[in-house]
């Protein structure tokens, strides 16, 4: 992700600097945000497990609802953070004094199509 986004990289332990920290993980929230067409459900599960299980975890044939879906998970860490990240956004936005987006409207189908 560092070279991929120019960021400049000099091991592991260059993760422990905030500022760098920050700028990889937001170029590969954005990647997995990109590959999954901005399904917030789906990137955070990517995030979470790698996008190569997400692809894996994706319903065959017909699209399914995405809170049924983040039930079936298989990885309890995974399960768990993506609820996070859902209940978070909405915690943020109104700590912001923004608009709170409903949790439904987080929530598109999720669909074979990756």
């Amino acid at each position: 992700t560092a070279r991929l986004n120019r960021i400049p990289w000099n091991g592991v332990a260059g993760l422990y600097e905030s500022d760098r920290n920050i700028r990889i993980g937001s170029s590969y929230l954005r990647q997995v945000m990109e590959r999954f067409d901005n399904n917030v459900v789906l990137a955070s599960a990517s995030y979470n497990a790698g996008p190569h299980r997400v692809s894996r975890w994706l319903p065959t044939g017909k699209s399914m609802d995405a809170s049924l879906w983040m039930e079936r998970i298989p990885f309890k860490e995974t399960r768990h953070y993506v609820r996070r990240v859902l209940a978070y956004a909405t915690v943020f936005e109104w700590r912001l004094q923004r608009p709170v987006t409903r949790l439904s409207h987080r929530l598109s189908e999720i669909q074979q199509r990756y």
